[in-house]
């Protein structure tokens, strides 16, 4: 059985749904719900985890996450934020077939939580999981050790301080809306790099001046992200983790993997005056299209696999 824990910041979605049929005048009767109210942030991730570990079904796991219960939601004296959204209908192809869903629009922003509310812990927690997953929305999480993990705490002191390393068998999965700067993320970068799995919007790197194109080729995108990791913003603390997933919202993702994708052997990291430089390998997404690429590392040609 392996145990999976999520944490990160926790939100309480309202969803404002705007349809074909709007009102324009307040005697307009509305033709469905224009309020939705969701579990969002950890809570949500929590779901989707479920969903990915469903398969195969013969893996036995178990994810462990905040308790849901009526008693948490806004109102109660936890630390849970309020998040606002506008949502419309879009069109999207399955199977051939045209297909309608909802999806956010706008983001209206977040009412924050009194600073004396009390953290709500993952229920069941445990100090070794084999997968940590954090949802940080940059809500406070990742700067309020009250909040984290049983599997963070040793962790939660002066960055100096000499604590034991962590379980080999735990791997994390660190999911950021931001380009990573806090004391969680210094804290994972030190203790958990050779485990650790980070998923960041492209506008988290372009923030750090990252010159990544934009609708241009998919084959230019992919290799202007590559150019940033062996020469640009990414050279540094994010080049150490074991894998980095940089996603351009629905339409497509890149994977810079220190394991190997394809089934050849990487090379070992190498000095140089910045740090040690690794070998990865790069594989892109873009809707139902994969553009597998090697790159060997800084000064070395990117090839197709």
């Amino acid at each position: 059985m392996k145990t999976i824990v999520v944490s990160g910041d926790l939100m309480w979605n309202h969803y404002l749904v705007r349809t074909e049929s709007t009102p324009k005048a307040h005697h307009e009767a509305t033709v469905s719900t224009v309020v939705e109210h969701y579990y969002g942030g950890a809570w949500y991730t929590a779901e989707l985890v479920r969903k990915a570990c469903s398969r195969p079904p013969e893996v036995g796991f178990r994810v462990l996450e905040a308790p849901r219960e009526d008693n948490v939601r806004p109102g109660a004296e936890f630390i849970i934020h309020d998040a606002y959204q506008v949502c419309t209908q879009s069109v999207y192809q399955a199977d051939g077939r045209k297909r309608k869903t909802w999806r956010i629009k706008d983001f209206l922003g977040c009412n924050l939580p009194r600073t004396a509310n009390r953290p709500l812990a993952v229920e069941e927690d445990v100090p070794d999981p084999d997968l940590l997953v954090i949802d940080d929305v940059n809500l406070g999480f990742n700067e309020d050790v009250r909040l984290w993990p049983s599997a963070l705490a040793p962790y939660a002191g002066p960055i100096e301080e000499q604590v034991a390393a962590p379980p080999e068998k735990t791997h994390v999965v660190y999911k950021t809306s931001a380009f990573p700067t806090s004391k969680l993320w210094k804290r994972l970068l030190r203790y958990f790099a050779d485990r650790l799995t980070v998923i960041m919007p492209v506008d988290a790197l372009r923030t750090k001046c990252a010159a990544i194109s934009k609708a241009l080729s998919w084959d230019q995108t992919i290799e202007d992200v590559v150019r940033e990791f062996e020469h640009g913003a990414c050279t540094g603390e994010l080049a150490k983790c074991r894998r980095v997933i940089v996603h351009f919202g629905p339409a497509g993702a890149a994977c810079l993997s220190r394991v190997p994708l394809y089934g050849v052997k990487l090379e070992p990291p190498r000095a140089s005056l910045n740090g040690p430089t690794y070998d990865r390998e790069v594989c892109g997404w873009s809707g139902s299209s994969i553009i597998p690429m090697r790159w060997k590392g800084p000064g070395t040609r990117n090839t197709r696999a």
